[in-house]
Parts: structure tokens; C-alpha cells; sequence
């Protein structure tokens, strides 16, 4: 028999990659959070904006769009947590 709990929703923080550019940034980390249960079925975080804080655009510094997808290494422009 499963879990009860794995039927519960997922957050948008849990679909986050671990391997994320840390340049990512999507509507959930500014308005209502990456808390929020994902009640869709949806596979990645965010409703779909992303846009990259060194570009300030749905377009990287490499000229390839902003996605959780595609934003991992190893992309070049990709940047890990920074101290």
C-alpha cells in the first residue's frame, strides 16, 4: 500500500533542480513562494516565466532561452551557489 503523503501536492521548491543555475529566477521566488503546492501535475517549477537575472531576460548570456530544463549544466553560462 502507498503512502498517503505521496499523493500530496508537490511545492514548486520540491520540482526544483538541484543542479539550477543560481542566475534562474521565476514569478514564485517574488510573489506568493516556492512553497505554494503545484496541483497540476507539472514537472518543473514556476507557471512558465523565467528570466535570468545577468541578462534581465527570458534570454541567457548565451543567447538560449531561460529555462529549469536548460538552465543546468553544462550550459556555459551556468553558474552554481554562490558564497
Amino acid at each position: 500500500m502507498a503512502n498517503p503523503s505521496d499523493d500530496r501536492p508537490r511545492t514548486h521548491r520540491e520540482l526544483v533542480p538541484r543542479d539550477l543555475c543560481s542566475s534562474l529566477v521565476m514569478k514564485p521566488m517574488l510573489t506568493h513562494g516556492m512553497d505554494e503546492p503545484v496541483h497540476d501535475g507539472r514537472t518543473v517549477p514556476g507557471d512558465g516565466y523565467y528570466w535570468c537575472q545577468r541578462s534581465c531576460t527570458c534570454v541567457g548570456p548565451d543567447d538560449g532561452l531561460v529555462h529549469p530544463t536548460s538552465c543546468r549544466p553544462p550550459r556555459p553560462c551556468w553558474r552554481g551557489i554562490e558564497a
